[in-house]
């Protein structure tokens, strides 16, 4: 739950119920204590004692388990909403601490070199890809009370978001909201506290660590030497088992506990806490640290560090997003007067801690005023009337960091409730800051999100109950809930983006506007109108990119009723948004299409580049369809933003050509863990096996003469083919006459000319076989000769393969339709060459792959002719 404001501060949790009757069940703080020693301008360090700890209980729970069994059987009835006594308890918080000497920020200059007003936002946030309702205001199912505030407190999964608040647990779709199952708080942590402590649990804590993929709950217990509740689950699905651990005997003499505050890092669990007298005063922070690793097994050992009298009142630990730091980081603010804060850290082994408490910083920028009691105002009811002239305004808290920090990338980041200006309060706002956390943190960044205009009457937003989170691209949201006289109690958040400018924050972007007005004190009219204490925003573990806030606003009054009774007719609720961070995306370079000599061995380069924003990791598979080498697999190093990878594969082409060719492709996709929805892109190329192809012959043509046909050709396959044979036929299907007596030796290459002196009557048909080294015959060309006419050729004028471009060469016997059409060798058309009536006589096109409308790839494409009834296909093969 939490504490208050200005001058005597209070705290009350209530659970209500009522037969005829409503109980109230709340513990009060106020009175001062004295000054934190941390009010010093003390730059040393100290260390901080600590003592072994473990817990007095512990126990396995499976959570679908308990809301099976939370379930009543057909026709019973469940229990009545009944009183049950609850002992209000006075505790008093401590006093801020006055600025350092030189260090008072309420003076004219700060000494900052942010800007002295409000940094103003310009440009909108993005909107939400998802949004729903998360828990609303129900009683506890286990026990039907109803409990103020809810304190909002949740996490996101990897399949399903949970929210942790003071009267349920409930386990949600994370894709649709769906809730999947509800379970009360008392009944959770039951198997580990005894009975008579169950209605007075409060403050619940919930978290993901999306690197051992577990979830972490906190609570505590509102009794006379109290006691520290942590949860871990044992997988990633909360729905699953978890252990539990009890903590007490927290101090030496008798005490009283309030407000835990959870961060993590890969070697501990730490809660923090404010430990008072059992009459009520507030004596010191005190900070329990568990061994991660054995509480992720059962085993809930830990230290306990207990603070210096009077200091680290709400000292908050981070969440901490790496899964190498060591150092785990917690922040605690002290003055809003002189905008000074402290940054402590915990090292040394999971099992040995040590904890060292830092010295007093001034934040840049001006100080505020401490905000505190009934100062948020909100409109009239929709529906009858406020109890309160204007209508009753909603508790503010203060200024201490309420929800976790976070640590990112080398930086501290962490968000607060302010009141300004400075010096007089006229609303609130919120602040955020920006470290660099080291034995001497450095100030790196920091603003607000601020209407400055704003006052309790004029319609001006205010902002209050912030939480932050940073992603892996450094973009941050902060969560909030908005406040006006002119509008009801609304969630809402803020972004900057990594390359927004220094100071700022993208503007305030309301996801779920208050449906109605909010007042509910179990007290009298002017009571503390209690909302918060917290609220939740967390990165996706998923992609480590979309960010998401759980906020609270006010819910459809169910009647009039403003009483001061648990069941009057205002409802709070809460809603889930999430901003889809920049898409992870790998940009895929494919090698072109190659030919290759049987028997040859090939490698082929791709290329993996990162085109995200943020740095990222990726899978891949090379997989080649013919087997001629791979599969490939594995996993790309962590690639900086447009930084790349090399994937080679190695294939060696059979002696056969069969399969003539191997298509290969690469796949590719993010990082995520098991479970989380994922993308693949695929690019890919193909080899081709090169027995005996066109680019063994250049041309092949025939002009008919008075005493016959000559027949030219053209090739410089010198290394390939031995010797040339000439066949004619009366039928492109034979038989075939073979016209040289002997082999026409290849010799040096070049052009090549044959004479055939028999009677042309009709068409004849003429092919040209290579004889090629080694042994064997392979016909390269075929052609059609019309008697008393040109021969129908097509042939390649150029060379092939070719750089770039080529010509071909077609020669007509008589004037008909031609159309020239190139295909890839998916058989998809890329290109029309010639598509018009042609003359009789030779004829030329040029083939380029940058042309025509449509650049191409290099790779192999068939070249098919068709000219009146005759047709003819060769195949080229393009290079760069």
């Amino acid at each position: 739950m939490h504490l208050a404001s200005l001058g005597p501060r209070g705290r009350r949790i209530a659970r209500w119920s009522s037969i005829s009757a409503l109980l109230v069940l709340t513990l009060l703080f106020v009175g001062l204590a004295p000054p934190s020693p941390n009010a010093d301008a003390d730059t040393n360090d100290t260390i901080v004692a600590g003592s072994p700890i473990a817990p007095v209980a512990t126990a396995i729970v499976n959570f679908a388990d308990l809301a099976r069994r939370e379930g009543l059987a057909p026709g019973v009835e469940p229990p009545p909403i009944r009183p049950r006594p609850f002992r209000e308890i006075p505790l008093e918080d401590p006093p801020e601490p006055a600025p350092p000497p030189g260090a008072n920020s309420l003076l004219p200059v700060a000494p900052s070199p942010l800007p002295l007003g409000p940094l103003q936002a310009l440009i909108a946030s993005p909107p939400p890809s998802v949004s729903y309702m998360g828990l609303n205001d129900i009683p506890m199912v286990d026990s039907m009370y109803i409990v103020i505030p809810p304190d909002i407190g949740g996490a996101v999964g990897l399949t399903k978001v949970m929210c942790g608040f003071n009267n349920n647990y409930r386990i949600q779709d994370k894709a649709t909201g769906a809730t999947i199952s509800t379970v009360g708080t008392a009944t959770f942590w039951a198997p580990v506290t005894p009975a008579n402590l169950l209605s007075g649990l409060t403050d619940p804590r919930t978290t993901y660590d999306p690197y051992n993929n577990v979830w972490i709950v906190v609570m505590q217990t509102t009794n006379l030497n109290g006691s520290i509740l942590v949860g871990v689950s044992q997988t990633s699905d909360p729905s699953g088992a978890w252990y539990l651990y009890r903590f007490a005997n927290l101090a030496a003499t008798s005490y009283l506990i309030d407000f835990p505050i959870l961060g993590f890092n890969r070697n501990w669990i730490a809660t923090t806490i404010n430990l008072y007298s059992s009459a009520g005063a507030f004596q010191r922070g005190i900070c329990l640290a568990l061994n991660y690793g054995q509480a992720r097994t059962g085993t809930g050992t830990g230290t306990l560090f207990t603070q210096a009298a009077g200091t680290h009142f709400s000292t908050s630990p981070a969440v901490t997003y790496s899964a190498t730091l060591d150092t785990l980081f917690l922040v605690t603010h002290l003055s809003s007067g002189g905008a000074t804060y402290t940054v402590d850290r915990i090292t040394g082994f999971p099992a040995a801690p040590v904890y060292t408490s830092g010295g007093t910083n001034v934040r840049p920028g001006g100080g505020w005023t401490q905000p505190g009691g009934n100062i948020l105002p909100q409109s009239a009811p929709n529906a009858g009337a406020s109890a309160c002239t204007p209508p009753c305004p909603i508790e503010s808290q203060d200024a201490q960091v309420r929800s976790s920090p976070v640590w990112r990338n080398g930086f501290l980041y962490y968000t607060q409730t302010i009141g300004l200006p400075a010096g007089g309060l006229t609303h609130t706002a919120v602040q955020w800051t920006k470290l660099k956390p080291s034995t001497a943190p450095l100030f790196v960044d920091g603003g607000r999100l601020d209407d400055p205009t704003a006052t309790s009457t004029n319609g001006g937003k205010w902002y209050a109950y912030p939480a932050i989170s940073v992603n892996a691209a450094n973009d941050f949201m902060i969560g909030f809930s908005q406040f006006s006289s002119a509008q009801h109690p609304a969630a809402g958040y803020a972004m900057h983006l990594a390359g927004d400018g220094a100071g700022s924050l993208r503007d305030a972007f309301i996801y779920h506007a208050g449906e109605d007005y909010y007042h509910k004190t179990f007290t009298t009219a002017t009571g503390r109108n209690r909302w918060g204490d917290f609220s939740t925003t967390q990165v996706d573990p998923c992609d480590d990119l979309t960010l998401w806030t759980l906020q609270e606003y006010g819910k459809t009054r169910t009647g009039t009723d403003d009483g001061n009774t648990g069941s009057n007719s205002s409802k709070w609720s809460s809603w889930w948004a999430a901003v889809a961070g920049p898409p992870r995306l790998a940009g895929l370079t494919c090698p072109p299409d190659t030919l290759a000599d049987p028997s040859a061995a090939v490698t082929r380069m791709f290329r993996i580049t990162n085109l995200g924003t943020a740095p990222d990791q990726f899978t891949y598979s090379v997989f080649d369809a013919a087997g001629w080498g791979g599969p490939v697999n594995g996993t790309t190093p962590v690639l900086a933003p447009s930084s790349f990878f090399d994937v080679f594969i190695n294939l060696t082409l059979p002696a056969d050509c069969i399969p003539s060719s191997d298509l290969v492709v690469l796949s590719v996709h993010p990082i995520v863990p098991q479970g989380c929805p994922t993308s693949s892109r695929a690019c890919s190329t193909r080899v081709v096996c090169d027995q005996a192809t066109a680019t063994l012959l250049g041309r092949f043509d025939a002009e008919i003469a008075a005493a016959g046909v000559d027949l030219f050709w053209w090739s410089d396959a010198v290394g390939e083919i031995e010797a040339w044979n000439v066949d004619r036929a009366k039928s492109e299907a034979g038989p075939w006459l073979r016209l040289n007596s002997a082999p026409i030796a290849m010799g040096s290459g070049g052009a090549f000319r044959f004479h055939d002196d028999g009677a042309i009557s009709g068409d004849v048909y003429y092919r040209l076989i290579a004889q090629m080294k080694g042994g064997g015959q392979q016909a390269l060309s075929s052609m059609r000769v019309a008697a008393g006419g040109e021969a129908f050729s097509f042939a390649i004028a150029s060379h092939n393969p070719f750089l770039g471009s080529t010509r071909l060469r077609y020669t007509l016997p008589r004037a008909v339709p031609v159309k020239v059409e190139v295909f890839s060798v998916a058989g998809e058309r890329v290109r029309t060459l010639v598509n018009r009536v042609e003359t009789p006589g030779v004829h030329t096109v040029d083939f380029a792959l940058r042309g025509g409308g449509r650049t191409l790839s290099p790779g192999i494409y068939m070249v098919q002719i068709t000219a009146g009834d005759d047709q003819k296909t060769l195949r080229l093969v393009g290079m760069q």
